[in-house]
């Protein structure tokens, strides 16, 4: 990394404070959940202890092997989590390197994240035809740096019983400022708008959550019910396969209907590609 810094610009580190929000909500959640998986722990030999008469021996041994899991998990989560102490810094950085991807599978979906070296790059939304010609590439970085600052003992405990899991996690973050010729948050910002990224990751979220509320909808009628009840997989796999390329084709015609009307009410309505918009 680079010495070459500078103050961050009013327009950077709003951009900058969307990505700290959302380290500091992803913080919050590892903590929950580890706390959840540590009550879970707590609970399962104390129910036991209170009713070991009505539980069978093998269960009653699966149970107590399942509370010690979830006790370990929920420290380490609680631990990871307490880790997580966030600074952002006020200056840019260049960060260089080579870039890499890893790829985390969960539940059948694949997470990208991007690294230089330990550090995790946070990119823009929309760059990711801008970053996938550079993976495996050495390349130059205008950044602002979100430092990690865990407690020392918190460290060497984490160094001490769960070393592996921690060498897989970043040892900072770097959010994305500037890659020429194609990112200047900057300019972009000052152009469009200081939200219209956080806008634009909005509008996606928002349309995720009302189609999944239209699936269970869905799947909760009378009619779904019966189909499933019947017990013909062939008829109910067509049936989601039919739905699922339904309601990608009117998501995409509603969008297309709604950029139409809003050329219409405002002719100066900018629907330069979000790709070309982040270059300022």
């Amino acid at each position: 990394m680079s010495n070459d810094t500078r103050p961050l610009s009013s327009m950077e580190k709003s951009h900058v404070r969307t990505f700290y929000l959302r380290l500091i909500v992803l913080k919050w959640i590892v903590l929950l959940f580890g706390g959840a998986l540590l009550l879970t722990g707590l609970t399962l030999p104390t129910a036991l202890f209170f009713d070991r008469q009505g539980v069978p021996e093998l269960l009653g041994l699966f149970m107590i092997v399942l509370g010690i899991l979830f006790l370990g998990v929920g420290v380490l989560c609680i631990a990871l989590g307490l880790r997580l102490a966030f600074m952002p810094m006020s200056k840019t950085a260049q960060l260089r390197g080579h870039l890499i991807e890893r790829r985390v599978y969960y539940k059948g979906s694949v997470y990208r994240r991007y690294f230089i070296e330990d550090t995790q790059i946070y990119w823009p939304p929309g760059s990711s035809d801008i970053l996938r010609p550079m993976i495996g590439r050495y390349i130059s970085l205008t950044v602002a740096m979100i430092a990690l600052k865990p407690h020392a003992r918190l460290q060497e405990l984490l160094a001490r019983f769960a070393s592996a899991t921690l060498k897989k996690q970043p040892s900072a973050y770097a959010v994305v400022l500037r890659y020429q010729p194609a990112i200047n948050i900057h300019q972009s910002l000052k152009k469009y708008g200081r939200y219209y990224l956080v806008i634009y990751q909005m509008t996606y979220i928002i349309g995720a959550v009302c189609w999944a509320a239209l699936t269970l909808y869905i799947a909760m009628q009378p009619f779904t019910l019966a189909l499933v009840s019947q017990g013909n997989v062939l008829i109910f796999l067509l049936a989601m396969i039919g739905y699922f390329i339904a309601s990608g084709l009117a998501l995409y015609g509603l969008l297309k209907i709604y950029i139409l009307l809003r050329k219409w009410l405002n002719p100066h309505y900018d629907d330069t590609p979000l790709e070309q918009k982040l270059r300022g």
